[in-house]
This record gives structure tokens, sequence and C-alpha cells, in this order.
């Protein structure tokens, strides 16, 4: 890896994205910066710490790949590369096929009709939606909110 000694400061990621394809090993600076916050993103999102490191793999390699791209439309880097990372999760939850068993009581619970307001129904799943990891909301809600199978 190049190491950019005193500059990694005064760079800025797009500059050393930039750089990364003329001096590849630069690439690595954009490694240090973000590595940990994507592997902390992907491990609350997929269960296993293998999968999720994985994950932060290909999400470097696209940024790589795409990164000429981004550079000629410009943007925010950051909100870009968790783009990326997001659409590497999803793409691994699909492949794995995440599946979400609920247990056969609550199952009955949600099909069951409510004695409760619309509203408070939906307080209630929200709440419960808020306390878990947005792949297996986002399944749940699918199932649960707009009755898809």
């Amino acid at each position: 890896m190049v190491s950019l000694i005193g500059m990694e400061e005064k760079m800025s990621d797009i500059d050393i994205l930039r750089l990364s394809y003329e001096k590849p090993g630069v690439f690595g600076e954009l490694f240090d910066r973000h590595q940990s916050r994507f592997l902390k993103i992907a491990l609350s999102n997929l269960a296993s710490k293998e999968k999720s490191e994985d994950v932060v793999q290909n999400a470097f390699v696209r940024i790589y790949k795409y990164g000429k791209n981004f550079i000629l439309q410009g943007g925010d880097f950051k909100l870009w590369s968790d783009k990326i990372l997001y659409n590497c999760i999803i793409d691994e939850a699909k492949k794995t096929r995440l599946q979400v068993k609920l247990s056969e009581e609550i199952e009955s619970l949600l099909e069951a009709p409510s004695e409760f307001p619309e509203y408070e129904s939906n307080n209630f799943l929200n709440s419960v939606f808020e306390k878990l990891d947005f792949i297996s909301r986002d399944i749940l809600k699918m199932r649960f909110v707009f009755g898809k199978s």
C-alpha cells in the first residue's frame, strides 16, 4: 500500500479515489478510512462476521470499479459508498435467502382480527420493527403491513 504520509488528512475521499487510478496502492487509504465503519454496519445487518467481511470487501471492489463514473458525476462520497454497501448487504441477504421465522404464537396474533383501532396496532408493529435490523424489518413490513406473500 502506498502511504500518503501526512497527506491523508488533507486529501478528500474523492481525491484519493481519483489518485488511486494512477497509483492503485493509494486505494488502501480509502479502505483504512471506511473499513471499520462499513464492517460495523454490515455486522449489524448480517448474522455472520465472515459474511460481513465478504460484504465489505465486495463494497470496496464496487467502489473501485465504479469510482471513475462517480468522479465524473460528483457528489457526496460517503452517501455514495454507503449506498454501495447497502446494495452489497441486500445482495448477500438475497444470496443466502434470509428467512425470518416467527413463532406460531406471534403468527396467530398477527393474523387474528384486532380488537384495537388500526392506529394502535400500527404503533405496536412500528415499535417492534424499530428493534429489528433493516432487512428483517423490510421483510416483515412487506408481509404484515403491505400483505405481500
